[in-house]
This record gives C-alpha cells, structure tokens and sequence, in this order.
C-alpha cells in the first residue's frame, strides 16, 4: 500500500506496540482544516489537540485523524457564526492621552 508523503503509520505511543495507528504531518492537518500551521501549534501548545513528537522536541510531529474534527470545533467555537448585526450603540467620543502634554505641543 503507497502512503503519502503527509500521512504514516506506526504504532501510537499510548497504545504501546499493539497496533499501527494513522497520522497525519501538520502540512496536511493545515490542509485539511484549511488553518494555519502557527495555528495549529498554537492549539496543540493550549492542549485542545494532541500530537505526537516521536523524535522528542525539534523533531517532526504527527497528529492522530481524529484531531481534524477537533480543530474544526475549535475553530467553530473561535469563530461565530454571522447574524443579523447587533445594534450599534452611541459611538465614543475618543479618550484624552494620559500624562502631560509634549513640549512641543506647549505653543500649540
């Protein structure tokens, strides 16, 4: 069986060397979830996936199937859904800057 450059098998470290296990490169986990690369590190870092670094730190990391449907709801959950807009209130008038004023602004 061809396996592509982005997806492996190998035997998932939680399970031990029961059975292979499928997974996917985080360019193809990008490409599926049609999200960044910084993203989804930055999603792995917060724990909302998991991955699998084989090789220890620095090294390539592999992403288990199921964590495309786990980066799609958290990305729906980041991202709502558009609506009717909600009614604007009375704009702002802006807030002065805090501390004295520049020098150069004394003759203004």
């Amino acid at each position: 069986m061809a396996e592509s450059a982005n997806e492996t098998d190998f035997a998932d470290p939680g399970q031990g060397r029961s059975g292979p296990g499928r997974y996917l490169t985080i360019q193809a986990l990008s490409e599926l979830t049609t999200c960044s690369v910084s993203t989804l590190r930055r999603l792995k870092k917060a724990g909302v996936i998991v991955a699998f670094q084989p090789g220890g730190k620095r090294h390539r990391m592999f992403f288990p199937i199921d964590a495309v449907e786990s980066v799609r709801a958290a990305t729906a959950a980041a991202d709502p859904s558009p609506g009717p807009p909600s009614p604007a209130g009375p704009a702002e008038a802006p807030r002065p800057l805090r501390g004295p004023p520049a020098k150069w602004m004394a003759g203004l």
